[in-house]
């Protein structure tokens, strides 16, 4: 860090590049206390103050800012930025080996290991005797010594617990070497390897169940329907690795955004909604998939869109936001017609149709088996019977492709009540 020296105290400072000096110093304090965010925005106070101001000692003071909002911002893992704060610093000192020692490192963060190569190089051409930088310089030469294939391969082969090891050391050292780029693969790839221990930890629990009921514990392998429909709903999760599938993913995509990669976020955000929706939490799937869907980059292929949209309708139907679930298929289909992809089309009216029919189940005076219910509905009968009409339209739109029609639940119990005398 570029400490300096500290000023003497006095009562109020007597210029602005004297409140600038102020602030500087405030910020070294926060960031030997680990209080990043505000020392980062102690050293932008301090730039701010020096805007305009062209003399020798603005000048030294704004490098040092720069040079440690640099370093604030590798430790933050936002090397983008960091490489923008070490350019600045690099344009007031051309010679600055810190500059280069720091976009070095920001630039390994990235995953640009060339460019980090090229601009150690240059830190050490500087000052050839600066053994961290020599050393920092090897370790890039190696990528870090960072290994996630090993993992990868255990991850394939389903020993999970040995690839959730295999990624916590990898994230170990590139937490140590602020390698964000590394760091994000790595908790990308240990959310994975939770999801699939939850997978397995609630297959084993529908096997025993099921086993149990048999009063024959050793028949796992003669329960077949038990192996292909695990959970027939959601349920309570049997372990917490859903919760920590969720915590690696929320971290991926944090570091994704610091890293500036927004296809990078897109497919965190994508795991995480898949984590929660696996864990039955509707409502932070839905948050999780609007998120992703506000993240989504220009060039997003417009199937994968399509894909996201009706994911949402799924959550919001869980949650019985049909009016919303409604029109993320209307969206849907309206997206499918603009690129004429009508198998996509026909799918989203399918789909829709099955939607119309839930909140008609919902809503109107049917129960599960089709019968009447006893109660009153929440919608006049009227209304009841517009959804209705309009699920069969949609249906007509669709043609014979396959849906979700077949599956629901709602969907069957209001056409029986729609087939009834």
């Amino acid at each position: 860090m570029e400490w300096g020296p500290v000023p003497k105290a006095s009562i109020t400072p007597s210029s602005p590049a004297d409140t600038a000096v102020q602030h500087k110093e405030e910020g070294n304090l926060r960031f030997k206390k680990g209080e990043l965010v505000d020392a980062l925005a102690s050293y932008r106070r301090a730039l701010k103050g020096l805007e305009g101001n062209a003399s020798a000692q603005a000048t030294a003071t704004r490098l040092a800012c720069n040079l440690n909002i640099a370093a604030t911002l590798i430790k933050l893992h936002r090397p983008l930025e960091a490489i923008d704060a070490c350019t600045a610093a690099l344009v007031l000192d051309p010679r600055s080996a810190k500059a280069f020692f720091r976009r070095g490192k920001a630039r390994f963060g990235l995953g640009e290991l060339d460019s980090a190569i090229e601009d150690l190089d240059r830190a050490l051409a500087i000052s050839p005797e600066d053994a961290e930088v020599a050393a920092f310089r090897n370790t890039v030469a190696a990528d870090g010594g960072i290994d996630l294939t090993e993992g990868l391969v255990l991850l394939q082969s389903g020993d999970y617990h040995g690839a959730e090891a295999c990624f916590a050391a990898a994230l170990a050292t590139a937490e140590r070497l602020s390698a964000t780029r590394h760091m994000a693969h790595a908790h990308s790839y240990m959310g994975i390897a939770f999801q699939m221990l939850e997978k397995v930890a609630r297959l084993q629990l529908a096997v025993r169940r099921v086993a149990s009921q048999m009063r024959a514990p050793d028949t796992a392998i003669r329960c077949p329907r038990a192996t292909r429909h695990p959970i027939a709903s959601p349920r309570p999760s049997p372990t917490w690795q859903h919760e920590r599938a969720a915590a690696s993913h929320e971290r991926h995509a944090a570091l994704a955004e610091g890293l500036g990669d927004p296809a990078e976020r897109f497919r965190a955000l994508s795991n995480l909604s898949a984590a929660h929706a696996h864990s039955g939490n509707a409502r932070k799937a839905l948050e999780s998939l609007e998120a992703q869907r506000a993240a989504a980059p220009p060039d997003t292929a417009p199937r994968d869109l399509c894909a996201l949209l009706g994911t949402m309708s799924i959550a919001l139907r869980e949650l019985g936001e049909f009016d919303a679930a409604v029109a993320r298929h209307e969206e849907c289909a309206q997206l499918a017609a603009d690129i004429g992809d009508e198998g996509l089309r026909a799918l989203s009216f399918s789909n829709l149709g099955v939607t119309l029919e839930e909140m008609a189940c919902a809503h109107g005076r049917i129960r599960p088996d089709g019968a009447a219910s006893a109660q009153e509905g929440t919608a006049p009968a009227e209304e009841v019977a517009g959804m209705l009409k309009r699920a069969e339209a949609c249906h007509k739109k669709a043609g014979p492709v396959p849906s979700a029609r077949a599956g629901s639940g709602g969907a069957r119990a209001a056409r029986a009540a729609r087939a009834a005398p």
